[in-house]
């Protein structure tokens, strides 16, 4: 595993000399091997800012290999023929690493590959997605954050027992029932910032996913109020930049499985008293961040854990219903000119706080920094806490900041 970040970086020779790792006159470090010499190796990892040619290091690898993970962007373009003689491959990562093709025929032989990533690359098009076909394994794909122009296409080859799958930052567009209706088994699925958009939830009907990702797409006139059960087994959602104006309509058709939500960037203005009434058993994050919040008076959530309401128009706040096991909290770039209900009795492992740009007085701020250091000798501060809209820097005379000259 090269893995060190802070090392020097190593470059492998094959050679019929010595094996080892060498330092050279120059003070660089050498990987010396040779063809198929490194036969009981399963698993190899490696940066870009570790290993400079990974082709080379293959080589040297034999078909015993089962998990291969290049990050990075390498010196050399890796060699993707290479990956014919790895039939043992359970687990291909290929992260960044500027691939300008990959064809899947090289992997043809694969009969227990279940684990394919390659975010990150320049790929437009994966050629022979027939070979897909082959694999029975339960398939957790990652192509994510390419340019791929088949997606479709690719769905089409995938195995029918796939897992998880990331399809972000590529173009998947309209979806409809039959989409995703394959996949029965699926228990993830990432489609941020994927072009996505949807009639109705019927295309997330098929399976009960523990994780969606729908964030960063335009769902304005994406229907939510339907009795559809698509997302009652949900644990985790992201529904963040979607412009969705009845977002109060997405939280209704959630379950009370939900552990983390992400609302971030659309409209949810005035809380109402139900709106999360069927999550609140075991809700443990909640981001509603800039979402034109004006009223935080939150329900009872027991199990809350994280909360996030930066970047709203909050005037004031009641924690009284919020859960005592909060250790992190975002209330930074509100309209908040005293908090003094913010106390350790209430909120014993709080251990994150942000503050900052609010309407606290310079003369609020030194009282009540001055108890958080008191109460939370440890508590790590976000954000700079004496830096207000409209008091400005409110930093003391005597606070030891060195600026630069």
């Amino acid at each position: 595993m090269f893995w060190n970040y802070d090392a020097e970086k190593i470059h492998v020779i094959r050679t019929g000399e010595k094996e080892g790792v060498l330092e050279t006159s120059d003070g660089r470090f050498e990987l010396h091997c040779n063809d198929g010499s490194f036969e009981n190796i399963l698993n190899f990892q490696a940066v870009s800012n570790q290993i400079e040619n990974p082709t080379e290091m293959c080589h040297c690898l034999t078909s015993s290999l089962q998990v291969l993970e290049l990050t990075g962007n390498f010196e050399e373009t890796f060699d993707t023929d290479l990956l014919e003689r790895f039939t043992n491959l359970t687990h291909l990562s290929l992260k960044g690493t500027q691939l300008k093709k990959f064809d899947l025929n090289v992997m043809k032989n694969h009969k227990n590959l279940s684990i394919i990533q390659l975010p990150g690359n320049n790929l437009t098009k994966i050629d022979n997605l027939n070979v897909l076909d082959n694999y029975e394994y339960p398939i957790n794909l990652d192509i994510s954050d390419n340019q791929l122009e088949n997606v479709p296409e690719i769905l089409k080859h995938l195995t029918s027992k796939t897992v998880d799958l990331n399809l972000s930052g590529n173009f998947v567009g309209k979806l409809n029932a039959t989409t995703f209706e394959r996949f029965k088994d699926m228990k993830r699925l990432i489609l941020k910032n994927s072009s996505v958009s949807f009639d109705d939830l019927k295309p997330f009907e098929p399976f009960e996913l523990n994780e969606l990702d729908i964030s960063r797409n335009n769902l304005e006139n994406a229907n939510f109020t339907s009795t559809s059960m698509a997302l009652k087994q949900l644990q985790i959602l992201n529904v963040g930049h979607c412009k969705v104006r009845n977002i109060s309509e997405v939280v209704k058709v959630l379950g009370p499985s939900l552990l983390k939500l992400d609302l971030v960037g659309n409209f949810l203005g005035k809380l109402h008293a139900q709106t999360f009434d069927n999550i609140k058993m075991g809700l443990k994050d909640l981001n509603m961040s800039n979402t034109h919040l004006t009223d935080a008076g939150i329900a009872v959530l027991k199990h809350l854990t994280k909360l996030d309401i930066s970047k709203n128009k909050v005037k004031s706040l009641n924690f009284t219903s919020v859960s005592n096991r909060l250790h992190t909290l975002y209330l930074n770039e509100n309209d908040l000119k005293e908090v003094d209900n913010l106390t350790k009795s209430h909120f014993p492992m709080l251990r994150s706080l942000n503050i900052s740009k609010n309407q606290f007085t310079c003369e609020y701020l030194a009282k009540f920094i001055a108890q958080l250091n008191e109460e939370w000798p440890h508590l790590m501060m976000f954000g700079d806490p004496w830096e207000q809209k409209y008091e400005g820097n409110c930093h003391p005379m005597h606070d030891d900041v060195i600026e630069n000259p």
